[in-house]
């Protein structure tokens, strides 16, 4: 029986459809896992010990460590003239002013310390922590400014000393803020190669009298979506930006990010306050929003409402800027290939059965040998014809 080519190939359709579909699904799903595996492998933290510390506003002076532990020390500015405590030393000044000022220092633990009083710039760290450079970087701005009339002090338990120091604004000082901090550093051996600096200090947050530009710079956010293995299509959007403080003072501003997908469906967004940050400082921020839905494209927007800090604080301009993703729904788009690709079969197979009962049975072939007798008369070319008359042999007269 011959077969025909077209209805061979309309067979193996369904069965070819199915497999690409599958085939597809475990191609999407297989990179979304590697993917993911990539993107946690690169977004592990890296820990880090922390060897400074700096006092601020409304917090406590004193080590997080318990003092019964090991070495313990505060310090903090000396109090106002009319005896208030001060949370740092802040100051507004001219070019070629000197201020006089001092800080405490005291010993809350149970050793004798020596430790070394300096001041050093200080800087808004990447995390958004107000730091001090360490003791062997060189400060360039206010914490160059800095005299400090005792380098080192040794302390009893229980015992405080005052230490003055000098602010000099020198005559080319430019407007604007120049952050530093005074700091008591203890210098703890570890062993032979590692030494360990153990800091704590009080901001001084001086102001140099003229124009002041308060200015930031957004970068462009990233936006990475993790939700392309959840069955129903949620997951977590992580978006990532960076802020600068491209201005002279302090500034901070108010976050609001949001996400969304085609003409804002399923838009959702988180607000927060960003940290301060001190001139020519950069931050990073990082931001994870759960039960976004993946609708095959998802838009982050982060807009940002920054104002100065300190005196005559303003208001600046909104920023806004975005990022843009695919964010395709995996397994729901594997399963509906997949029941397409079963409609299809089902379709193509009843289309053929249906074409194959419309169609209507050939004729059967002669079969060779089958009948000879009706259509000859069964004589071989080599043989008599026997006609059934019995052949007598021909009289003979005797005389």
């Amino acid at each position: 029986m011959t077969h025909s080519p077209h209805r061979a190939a309309v067979r193996r359709a369904p069965r070819l459809l199915a497999a690409l579909a599958l085939g597809a699904a475990f191609v999407v799903v297989g990179g979304a896992v590697g993917l993911d595996a990539v993107a946690a492998s690169a977004a592990a933290p890296v820990s880090a010990t922390v060897s400074s510390a700096v006092s601020r506003p409304g917090a406590s002076a004193l080590p997080t460590a318990d003092a019964a532990a090991g070495p313990s020390w505060s310090v903090a500015p000396v109090p106002a003239s009319d005896g208030s405590p001060r949370p740092n030393f802040d100051y507004s000044a001219d070019p070629g002013e000197v201020i006089d000022d001092a800080i405490q220092i005291t010993n809350t633990g149970a050793i004798t310390l020596d430790l070394d009083v300096y001041a050093a710039d200080a800087f808004t760290t990447r995390e958004g922590n107000i730091d001090l450079l360490a003791a062997g970087e060189k400060s360039v701005d206010g914490g160059s400014w800095i005299a400090v009339a005792q380098p080192s002090v040794v302390l009893d338990p229980g015992q405080s000393a005052t230490v003055p120091f000098a602010v000099t604004v020198p005559l080319g000082a430019k407007p604007g803020d120049h952050p530093a901090g005074v700091v008591a550093s203890l210098s703890t051996g570890g062993d032979a190669t590692v030494q360990v600096d153990r800091r704590l200090g009080s901001r001084v947050q001086l102001r140099v009298s003229g124009a002041v530009e308060p200015a930031i710079a957004l970068g462009e956010p990233r936006l990475d979506f993790g939700g392309a293995l959840n069955p129903l299509a949620l997951g977590d959007a992580t978006v990532t930006y960076t802020v600068k403080n491209t201005g002279n003072v302090r500034v901070t501003a108010g976050a609001l990010v949001t996400l969304g997908g085609p003409l804002g469906l399923g838009a959702t967004s988180t607000a927060d306050q960003l940290p301060e940050i001190l001139p020519g400082s950069q931050i990073e921020v990082r931001r994870t929003v759960t039960g976004v839905a993946a609708l095959f494209v998802l838009t982050a927007e982060v807009r940002l409402a920054p104002e100065s800090v300190g005196i005559g604080a303003t208001v600046l301009p909104a920023i806004t800027r975005s990022a843009t993703v695919a964010a395709v729904p995996v397994i729901p788009l594997a399963v509906l290939l997949l029941a397409a690709a079963a409609v299809v079969f089902v379709v193509l197979r009843l289309r053929r059965r249906r074409a194959a009962a419309a169609t209507p049975a050939p004729a059967p072939a002669p079969v060779l040998g089958e009948g000879a007798g009706d259509a000859d008369s069964g004589a071989s070319p080599d043989t008599d014809t026997d006609t059934g008359a019995e052949a007598k042999e021909p009289a003979v007269t005797r005389g």
